[in-house]
């Protein structure tokens, strides 16, 4: 599902830059965790055995077959989005504020 919503708004992205006169020359990385879905688009043949899967779904192959995206691997480890998304422990919590560029506010 997150993966999908991040595809739309990169195409999004790369589609007023296209309307800006802006040519986009390499694809666009998607960087996603899930390296099932990085093996469905990237093989065809599994195609029928995922036939239960969404249609929409299956547009993320169109697009990097397209060669408008490509994907790449994220570590879980890494997904700094986590901080928005998930409950974290203390150390990952400060290494993503720290990647952030947040810092304590003092008070006075």
């Amino acid at each position: 599902m997150w993966q999908q919503l991040r595809q739309q708004k990169k195409l999004w992205l790369r589609k007023i830059l296209e309307d800006l006169q802006v040519k986009q020359v390499h694809s666009t990385p998607l960087m996603i965790d899930n390296t099932s879905v990085i093996k469905l688009v990237k093989n065809p043949k599994s195609h029928d055995q995922t036939k239960h899967i969404n249609i929409k779904y299956h547009l993320i192959r169109h697009h990097v077959e397209a060669n408008k995206i490509h994907l790449c691997h994220y570590s879980t480890n890494e997904q700094i989005a986590d901080i928005f998304t998930k409950a974290l422990g203390r150390e990952k919590l400060e290494i993503f504020k720290m990647m952030l560029g947040l810092t304590k506010i003092p008070s006075y």
